[in-house]
C-alpha cells in the first residue's frame, strides 16, 4: 500500500494518506475483526460449523469466478507487452523469496509448523487485490491483471515443490 501510495495517482507522496491508506488496506482490516473476536473462535468448539460451511461454499465460488473474470481480461498482447517483468516479478514472488524462506527458516531453526507456513506463504500466488489496488491507485491495471493471472498458473509448478522441500527441511 505504500508502494502503491507513492507511485500512483499523480500526486506527491504525503505521509498521512499512505499511514491511511494502511487502515484501509484490506488484510490489515481483517486482521483487526480476527483479532477482535480471537477469544469467541479459539474457545472450545470454535467458530459454529454454520459459518465455516458457508464461507467454504462461497470461497469455492468466489475464486472461480474471480479466475474467469480474470481469465476473460487477458490477451496474448499483455503477455507479450509485459513477460520481461512478469518472468522478474514471478521470479521474485515464486522463487526467490520461497528460497529466501527456506533460508532464513533454517537459520531461525522454526519448529516444523511454523517452517511449513513460512515457506509456503512466501510461496503463493500474488494476490488478487493487486489488481483492485492498482486500480484505486491508478497504477497499470492490465500489467497487475496479468501478473496476477500468471503467477496464479505458475504457483501449480512451484507450490508443491517448495511445499515438498519445506516439509522435507522442516520435519
Amino acid at each position: 500500500m505504500l508502494i502503491a501510495s507513492r507511485y500512483g495517482e499523480g500526486k506527491p507522496f504525503n505521509p498521512r494518506d499512505a499511514l491511511i491508506s494502511i487502515f484501509r488496506f484490506a488484510p490489515f482490516i481483517w486482521l483487526i475483526i480476527s483479532l477482535l473476536f480471537w477469544q469467541e473462535t479459539h474457545r472450545q468448539g470454535g467458530v459454529p460449523e454454520i459459518f465455516t460451511a458457508t464461507l467454504e461454499i462461497m470461497r469455492g465460488a468466489t475464486v472461480f469466478l474471480i479466475m474467469l473474470s480474470l481469465g476473460l481480461t487477458i490477451t496474448l498482447s499483455d503477455i507479450l507487452q509485459y513477460w520481461r517483468s512478469i518472468v522478474a516479478l514471478n521470479g521474485i514472488k515464486l522463487m526467490i523469496a520461497p528460497l529466501l524462506a527456506l533460508l532464513f527458516g533454517a537459520i531461525l531453526q522454526l519448529p516444523p509448523d511454523q517452517y511449513l507456513v513460512v515457506v509456503v506463504n512466501s510461496a503463493v500466488p500474488s494476490i488478487l487485490l493487486s489488481i483492485s489496488y492498482a486500480n484505486q491507485y491508478k497504477l497499470d491495471v492490465s500489467f497487475a491483471s496479468t501478473a496476477v493471472f500468471s503467477s496464479f498458473f505458475l504457483s501449480f509448478l512451484t507450490l508443491p515443490i517448495f511445499f515438498a522441500l519445506a516439509q522435507g527441511f522442516g520435519g
